[in-house]
C-alpha cells in the first residue's frame, strides 16, 4: 500500500471500495501489505500482523526448496555439511525471506561457507551506512548477485535505481544509452543472476530489493539526472500506449498493467 497511499485521491477511492466490500458481507476479509500506517478503519491494532524473520527451520527449508526446484546443488568442496554451517548462512541475513531466495543461487555457485563469509562482511558495511535498516539483509543478497554481472553491466544497472518494479526494454535502452541488443543483454544478465524476470511484451520485472538498493548508492545529483531521463522516456512510452490503444487495445492493456507502477510514479 505504500505505493498507493501517497496519492491521496486515488487511495481514498480504493479504500472506499474496500469499505463497501467489507460492508457487503460479514464473511469478507481483506489483506493489505504495507510499510506505512493505514487510515481508519483499517488501522486497528488488533488486525496488524508484523512480518519479521522466518523461523530458522522455515528459513533453511526455503533455501533447500528453492535449490531443489531449480536443480541446484552446492559445490562438493563447500556443501554446508553440518547443521551449524547452514544455520550460520540463514542467520547471516536475519532469515529474511526474499534474501534467502537470492541466496540459494549464490550457495549453488560458491558454497555455504564462502557465501556466509561474504554476507557477514556486506552486512557489517551496510549496518555502518544504514544502522538498523530492516532491509540490510536483503540489500546484502542483492549486492552478492550484482557482483556476478559483467563490469559494463554493473555500471549500466545503476540506471534502474529510478524504476518502479520493472522496466520496458526500450526504456532501459533510453535511460542507459544502450543500443537495443546491449539492453537485451543487460536484461539477460539480470535474469541469470536472479534479479530480473522476463514477463513478456519486452518487460523485465525487477527484484523488489534492486531499485531501492541502487538508489541508496547514488549521489543526489546523479539520482536527479536519472529521474529526468526516466521521466522523458516514460512520457514517450505513454504517448506510444495512447496511440496503440486505437490499433491493439489488448496489447495496450497488457503493457499498461505491466508498467502500472512506473506510470503511477511518473
Amino acid at each position: 500500500c505504500e505505493s498507493v497511499l501517497p496519492m491521496e485521491d486515488a487511495a481514498a477511492e480504493i479504500l472506499s471500495i474496500c469499505r463497501r466490500l467489507l460492508d457487503a458481507d460479514p464473511r469478507t476479509r481483506l489483506v493489505f501489505t504495507t510499510r506505512e500506517p493505514l487510515p481508519p478503519p483499517f488501522n486497528a491494532a488488533r488486525n496488524v500482523r508484523e512480518l519479521g524473520a522466518l523461523d530458522r527451520s522455515d528459513a533453511i527449508e526455503l533455501v533447500s526448496e528453492v535449490m531443489k526446484q531449480n536443480g541446484w546443488t552446492p559445490p562438493v568442496d563447500d556443501p554446508g555439511s553440518t547443521p551449524q554451517e547452514v544455520t550460520d548462512l540463514v542467520d547471516a541475513v536475519n532469515r529474511h525471506a526474499r534474501a534467502l531466495v537470492l541466496l540459494a543461487r549464490e550457495v549453488a555457485l560458491r558454497g555455504v561457507k564462502a557465501t556466509t563469509g561474504d554476507l557477514r562482511s556486506l552486512m557489517a558495511g551496510l549496518e555502518r551506512k544504514h544502522p538498523g535498516d530492516r532491509e540490510n539483509s536483503l540489500y546484502a543478497s542483492v549486492e552478492l548477485s550484482l557482483r556476478r554481472l559483467s563490469k559494463e553491466s554493473r555500471e549500466h544497472v545503476r540506471a534502474l535505481a529510478v524504476c518502479q518494479g520493472g522496466v520496458q526494454l526500450t526504456i532501459l535502452g533510453m535511460i542507459t544509452g544502450l543500443e537495443p541488443d546491449a539492453a537485451r543483454q543487460l536484461a539477460i544478465e539480470l535474469i541469470e543472476v536472479g534479479l530480473g524476470e522476463d514477463m513478456g511484451y519486452g518487460h523485465l520485472r525487477l527484484d523488489p530489493g534492486l531499485p531501492p538498493y541502487l538508489l541508496g548508492e547514488l549521489a543526489a545529483d546523479e539520482a536527479d539526472a536519472l529521474r529526468s531521463r526516466w521521466a522523458e522516456a516514460m512520457a514517450q512510452l505513454t504517448g506510444y500506449l495512447y496511440q496503440e490503444q486505437f490499433k491493439d487495445a489488448r496489447l495496450t492493456a497488457q503493457l499498461t498493467l505491466l508498467e502500472l507502477s512506473n506510470l503511477l510514479a511518473m
